[in-house]
């Protein structure tokens, strides 16, 4: 990361020799401090959630972000563990999309182009908060002078109590019946506009057992990536599996839900 990077609003300059990781951490901290931000906050019970959103624009860089902050945990080792894998991953986009335009701006000097700009924009979105779970996405959309940009959703689900990563074969007591159930749900809906999937939807057949999905109130949202079963233009495909579809099964219910 080179100086063009390393200046943020009002002047402010850092220069480093710190793994980047660390100085995404320090400039964050300071775009917080020195950049146009502004703070949503969610709670429930002592939970609370800011949202920090800040932007920046450099030579050929644009930037902007919304970042969650966690606060209220009674656990704070796990507060910090959830707080550690946003940064991870955040920090990690930043990182990849300033290394990434500082290459094309150096291209665009020796060839005598007029600069454009990349964009690198995250989106937080809460999806279920209790005294156990905690929900949530971030949508991180890049534009690196393509014909159109690209737009990722990765979902986090959290174990209050324990700090772990939910994945979606953790939620049931007995994911073989409870993944039929699913599968046959998705088909279901796929069936009932198969115009818009690969090969009229006929090339899903199952989810995967890291299948990517966050928890609502009263179901859980399955969904696949750009290109995944369907065309670029259809985008995400998003699919809602509601808990009462659970019902019948003599199976013992849901790991952290009753099915009413």
């Amino acid at each position: 990361m080179n100086d063009y990077y390393a200046g943020y609003q009002r002047g402010f300059i850092m220069k480093t020799t710190a793994p980047k990781l660390i100085q995404w951490s320090i400039i964050f901290l300071i775009m917080l401090f020195f950049c146009h931000s502004f703070s949503l906050s969610q709670s429930y019970d002592e939970i609370k959630i800011s949202i920090k959103t800040t932007s920046g624009d450099y030579p050929a860089l644009k930037t902007n972000l919304q970042i969650p902050f966690f606060e209220g945990f009674n656990n704070e080792e796990i507060q910090n563990r959830i707080t550690e894998r946003i940064e991870t991953d955040v920090f990690g986009f930043l990182d990849e999309l300033a290394e990434d335009s500082e290459k094309y701006l150096e291209t665009a000097r020796k060839e005598g182009w007029q600069p454009k700009k990349y964009v690198g924009e995250t989106i937080f979105e809460l999806h279920y908060l209790s005294e156990k779970i905690l929900s949530f996405s971030i949508i991180y959309y890049s534009y690196t002078l393509g014909a159109h940009g690209f737009t990722e959703r990765i979902s986090y689900n959290f174990d209050l109590e324990t700090g772990e990563e939910i994945e979606i074969e953790g939620l049931f007591q007995d994911y073989g019946q409870y993944k039929d159930l699913i599968n046959q749900e998705i088909k279901k809906q796929i069936a009932a506009e198969k115009a818009l999937y690969f090969n009229q939807g006929k090339d899903f057949q199952s989810i995967m057992n890291h299948q990517p999905f966050y928890i609502q109130y009263d179901g859980i949202i399955v969904y696949f990536g750009l290109y995944e079963i369907a065309p670029y233009a259809v985008g995400i495909c998003y699919f809602k599996i509601p808990f009462h579809i659970f019902r019948d099964l003599t199976s013992d219910h849901l790991r952290y839900f009753a099915i009413n």
